[in-house]
């Protein structure tokens, strides 16, 4: 199974929404090129200008160089070329991810980390595989609640065909279960534009004429990500798969879409800085109860030998 770089699966209308989302940040767009053969290659990252702090990224996330597939000499040049806007620029901060497939994890115990904020696993799920097999890859809990049934639930996949605002709603119910807004309404609006693009759909929860979660999925370029959720918090526990049966079905309406990845995000930490909280760890175990195939994932905080290395790595 290739596995597919973030950053090549977001269409302008993740991006509009990131640079909403992280406004007042303002973004410059950099070009990093490098030659194979006869043919230049290019990796489009951003500058990050906040106040008197620079930042290499892309639009607020980490940037990744490529998949675990590519040539490592691709990977050797670009790493020079970071180097060298990093000194032209006078950057103080490169937020680059580095994907690696899994071998063996041995030798991060003896890894410098000082330019190392996290290393974490994330699942990705093929979704060329047939689907009784994607669901053999869950946990034995997480397929107990897919497969048990409450009639009086019905779930509803909303796209680009039968959409009807319900973005909205499920605007008013994150607040609802939040408490308060957590983003401004223009990121709403620009999540409208992604379903309306074809580029994401939600599904939706009702009891009777009650909606009681929403879930809002990605999809662009063959990949898909779990993106977003809200649910009422009296319901889980009498319906306790609610969220398990969504993303069961967002992965059938996926491969009916025919795309080839679904990864919930990342689902184990390995290192961090920051202690995670109970409430991320619970996350991580959800998420990593359904299946996947894992790829480590190394947050730079700034350009070093450790890149190549790892890459390098057996």
């Amino acid at each position: 199974m290739d596995f597919p770089v973030i950053n090549n699966n977001l269409c302008n209308d993740y991006i509009n929404y990131l640079k909403e989302y992280n406004k007042p940040k303002i973004y410059e767009n950099i070009f990093l090129d490098i030659k194979r053969n006869d043919t230049k290659i290019t990796n489009f990252i951003t500058l990050e200008k906040n106040k008197n702090h620079k930042k290499l990224n892309f639009f607020g996330l980490p940037f990744a160089l490529q998949n675990e597939k590519s040539n490592i000499s691709d990977l050797i040049n670009l790493v020079k070329e970071i180097k060298k806007i990093s000194l032209d620029k006078k950057i103080d901060e490169v937020d680059l991810i580095l994907f690696k497939e899994i071998s063996s994890l041995k030798y991060l115990d003896e890894l410098d980390k000082k330019n190392i904020s996290k290393i974490v696993i994330q699942k990705f799920i093929d979704l060329n595989t047939d689907i009784k097999f994607i669901k053999n890859q869950f946990s034995k809990g997480h397929k107990h609640l897919i497969n048990r049934k409450f009639l009086e639930l019905n779930y509803k996949i909303i796209d680009y065909k039968n959409y009807n605002n319900e973005i909205f709603d499920m605007m008013k119910l994150h607040k609802y279960v939040s408490g308060r807004s957590t983003r401004s309404r223009d990121t709403w609006v620009l999540n409208e534009q992604m379903i309306v693009n074809k580029k994401g759909f939600l599904i939706s929860v009702s009891l009777g004429k009650e909606i009681i979660s929403y879930s809002f999925f990605y999809c662009y370029n063959n990949y898909s990500e779990y993106f977003s959720s809200c649910t009422k918090r009296d319901y889980f526990k009498k319906f306790n798969n609610i969220n398990h049966k969504s993303i069961y079905l967002a992965i059938e309406y996926l491969k009916k879409r025919k795309f080839k990845y679904f990864t919930m995000g990342e689902t184990k930490n390995l290192y961090s800085e920051n202690p995670f909280s109970v409430k991320e760890k619970n996350i991580h175990k959800f998420k990593s109860s359904f299946g996947g195939k894992s790829l480590l994932k190394i947050y730079f905080k700034n350009i070093d030998d450790n890149i190549i290395n790892i890459y390098e790595e057996d």
